[in-house]
């Protein structure tokens, strides 16, 4: 008797959790259970002497972050222990031994990659764009943490007329992340200087294919700045004037980060595993004249 109700009860919770209408409420207790377990396990990591604000591995290896209390930084945990786009790691250490003019940094959130850019290359102006109001005073006490700021220039919305008021010399690096408005900005006609330009490019496109036809109705729905094939509509733009590269988001390699032993699974999915709403490509387009 006892099996057979727990049986009933088990099979009505997944016949309700699997309905629609369900979907929304359970997503948003789930996110924010997941930041409150964010909370607790930063809190018993830095409690222990085992987290600090610098990050530990990776191409922006000793980059300092200020402190929580005075500074939010999206994503602290997994750029602190160096995994946040650890697909990105190849290329910018491929690139760390080239000399740029300037680095511009459009859609710079918090300033990890405009001052981890600006740390790699000494010479380099540093040009970083973000609208965010409540963003931007984090990225110039980043600048200053990190012995940055005297290069660097803050500008807000990025569009191609910010783009073109710049002196970007004649070997700059673009660091471009603006959720899907790169198919305006990166528009070799509307910023001509992008042709001699070294692209490191987040493309948001959707590419969901296992979709249902309702599921894919949906997502486009939520997320209509998606366009379907940018990275084709992109590399059309830029082939002529650039070698192209292309990787995707992934997983983090648990094996490569001993510091996760300290964890248990759930709290490593927790503080690790990505919010992107689909898997979507990067580019690096490395400009074909010498640099």
């Amino acid at each position: 008797m006892h099996m057979k109700l727990k049986q009933a009860i088990n099979g009505l919770a997944v016949y309700i959790m699997g309905k629609s209408w369900m979907e929304r409420p359970f997503r948003y207790a789930a996110y924010h259970h997941k930041r409150a377990l964010r909370r607790r396990v930063d809190a018993k990591l830095r409690s222990l002497g085992l987290l600090e604000d610098v990050i530990q591995n990776g191409p922006f290896k000793g980059l300092r972050y200020p402190p929580e209390d005075e500074h939010w930084v999206s994503c602290r945990f997994e750029k602190i222990i160096g995994c946040y786009e650890m697909e990105l790691h190849p290329w910018i250490e491929q690139i760390s031994t080239k000399r740029y003019s300037s680095v511009i940094n459009a859609g710079a959130a918090e300033g990890t990659f405009i001052v981890g850019l600006g740390r790699l290359f000494p010479e380099a102006k540093l040009y970083a764009f973000e609208p965010s109001t409540e963003r931007s005073p984090t990225v110039e006490a980043l600048a200053h943490l990190n012995g940055v700021a005297d290069r660097l220039v803050m500008g807000k919305w990025c569009d191609p007329e910010a783009l073109r008021s710049i002196d970007p010399g004649e070997n700059p690096l673009v660091f471009c992340d603006v959720d899907g408005y790169e198919e305006v900005l990166m528009c070799k006609k509307a910023v001509p200087w992008l042709e001699r330009a070294d692209i490191l490019l987040e493309v948001h496109e959707f590419r969901a294919k296992a979709l249902s036809e309702g599921e894919r109705q949906d997502f486009e729905r939520r997320h209509s700045f998606l366009r379907r094939d940018m990275g084709k509509v992109i590399r059309s733009r830029f082939e002529d004037t650039h070698q192209i590269e292309e990787c995707t988001v992934s997983g983090v390699p648990y094996e490569k980060f001993p510091f996760l032993e300290n964890l248990s699974m759930p709290e490593i999915s927790a503080m690790t595993e990505s919010d992107r709403a689909c898997i979507h490509p990067w580019f690096f387009m490395e400009a074909k004249c010498p640099n």
